[in-house]
């Protein structure tokens, strides 16, 4: 009996250990996550343009209208259970030393020089920072040597350009594109 109790005490211990354990290690990568944060946001500045330039979405029926103006493909996402969530914040130490990454030279590196490279982007898109985005994109390829990015840019078009209303000049863009790598005559 008193075996019993005494490795019922102890696995109550190393359980509080591991959820202490825990606690810690989130806290450390939080905190890890909010350096990288700062490093990033030291680079890559908002001006009060850009801030009013995102907000020209004209958000009035959701708050996720900025992804299309196909009102039917905006309430699509709404309902889906994988859509609107919050990210992990394993999610967002990925992203965020992805994005510090691709501002380094080096990154572009072992980019083949040859490489087709398109862009292809609603006008009305806010995380392009009102094109801002992509002239970096562009000066970052060229300052490796590299071509710059071919550019589409669908008018007033937002984030999900294939779920736009004009989805079939998107789509027919890209067939043509990919047509076009491949060497490939138009179907």
């Amino acid at each position: 009996m008193t075996h019993e109790i005494l490795l019922r005490n102890t696995m109550a211990v190393q359980s509080c250990t591991c959820e202490l354990m825990q606690f810690r290690i989130d806290t450390i990568i939080q905190s890890c996550i909010h350096q990288i944060v700062d490093e990033f946001n030291k680079k890559v500045s908002y001006t009060q343009e850009d801030m009013d330039a995102h907000r020209l979405g004209n958000l009035t029926r959701t708050e996720f209208d900025w992804l299309s103006r196909d009102t039917i493909e905006v309430a699509k996402y709404i309902e889906h259970p994988f859509c609107g969530h919050e990210c992990s914040i394993g999610f967002w130490d990925d992203f965020i030393r992805s994005l510090v990454r691709l501002h380094q030279p080096e990154a572009h590196a072992g980019i083949p020089k040859n490489l087709p490279k398109y862009i292809m982007l609603g006008s009305e898109d806010p995380c392009h920072e009102s094109l801002k985005a992509v002239r970096q994109i562009c000066a970052e390829q060229q300052a490796a040597g590299l071509s710059a990015p071919k550019v589409l840019i669908y008018g007033d078009a937002r984030h999900e350009i294939l779920n736009e209303i004009n989805r079939e000049e998107v789509t027919s863009d890209l067939l043509k594109i990919l047509c076009e790598i491949v060497g490939h005559p138009r179907l």
